[in-house]
């Protein structure tokens, strides 16, 4: 029995080739998506405990300490404007999220959300 010549050798490593980078940007935007979703999750907490504390207290500065500690720290997002209001029987406050894009460091992504609660008195 005579051996075949082998004409498809290295076809495996070209394909490995051609798939890893793909792959790497799969990968690199799912991570994208979990970044963003941690920042939307931060931001909606936060407006969430500034509400609640300014609907009770009707204390803006109460308010916004809780806000920004629910909020915490991140490296790759971040709150660019955070405002609480006493508008007349209802408590508002509204966030604008800056979320870095982790493979162009020049670019950010915006996030803003606007939560009221009734005023307790």
């Amino acid at each position: 029995m005579t051996k075949k010549p082998n004409r498809c050798r290295g076809s495996v490593t070209i394909e490995f080739v051609f798939i890893i980078p793909m792959i790497v940007l799969m990968a690199m935007f799912l991570w994208q998506v979990v970044i963003a979703g941690m920042a939307v999750i931060s931001t909606q907490s936060a407006l969430q405990d500034a509400v609640r504390v300014a609907s009770i207290t009707e204390d803006v500065d109460k308010a916004r300490h809780e806000a920004m500690k629910t909020f915490g720290n991140s490296s790759n997002y971040r709150l660019q404007n955070f405002n609480v209001n006493i508008q007349g029987d209802r408590a508002v406050a509204t966030a604008n999220t800056k979320i870095d894009v982790i493979f162009m460091s020049s670019r950010t992504l915006s996030y803003s959300e606007t939560a009221q609660a009734p005023v307790m008195k």
